[in-house]
């Protein structure tokens, strides 16, 4: 199924899941999260391959809780992540299939939005999906070429003190055709949730 249609069933599923919440009080009503971690990429790009340097990436991220104090409810989710590397996009020449150099992976920043659900698993872990859509830019020229993505976002979060814990993320984002071939990144992050 396309990401995109993946994303708009999470969009569908938060009325739903907003009528069947329970009445016990868990989920808090804000977090902030803070994260650090890499990014899944694609290796080529039509007729542009890339180097297998790693790619950094940072992630901040504020959640609203849409519904009632409850153990499972809707979110609301807005952030921003970006990539950086290291040195100029082109590197030092390692020979690609074409007799051209490998260029490195062009960094990505952007804003996004996503609506989904996230649900308590026992007293201290939390686990959600959403889905939604981003604005992107990607750093391959003057000026930096626009992207609108479609994502599905999965979430694990381990509350070690009242007002805080560890959270990981994994993410998968489809834009449009670059170079004729379909855009795709795996941003994945580890970091502090504040609650």
């Amino acid at each position: 199924m396309p990401i995109r249609s993946l994303a708009i069933l999470a969009f569908l599923a938060v009325p739903a899941a907003a009528a069947a919440q329970s009445t016990r009080a868990t989920l808090p009503f804000i977090t902030l999260d803070g994260q650090v971690g890499g990014i899944g990429r694609p290796d080529r790009a039509g007729d542009i391959f890339y180097s297998d340097e790693s790619t950094l990436l940072g992630r901040v991220a504020l959640t609203v809780r849409l519904g009632s104090q409850a153990r499972l409810g809707p979110v609301a989710v807005l952030d921003y992540w970006g990539t950086w590397g290291r040195g100029d996009i082109l590197t030092v020449c390692s020979p690609d299939p074409h007799g051209g150099c490998t260029q490195r992976f062009p960094d990505v920043s952007g804003l996004a939005l996503g609506l989904g659900m996230r649900s308590m698993l026992g007293r201290v872990m939390t686990v959600g999906l959403t889905g939604g859509i981003g604005r992107y830019t990607m750093d391959i020229g003057i000026p930096p070429q626009r992207l609108t993505g479609f994502h599905l976002d999965a979430e694990f979060a381990l509350r070690f003190m009242r007002h805080g814990g560890l959270v990981m993320n994994l993410r998968h984002v489809e834009t449009g055709k670059y170079h004729g071939a379909r855009m795709w990144y795996r941003p994945f992050g580890i970091g502090l949730r504040i609650q």
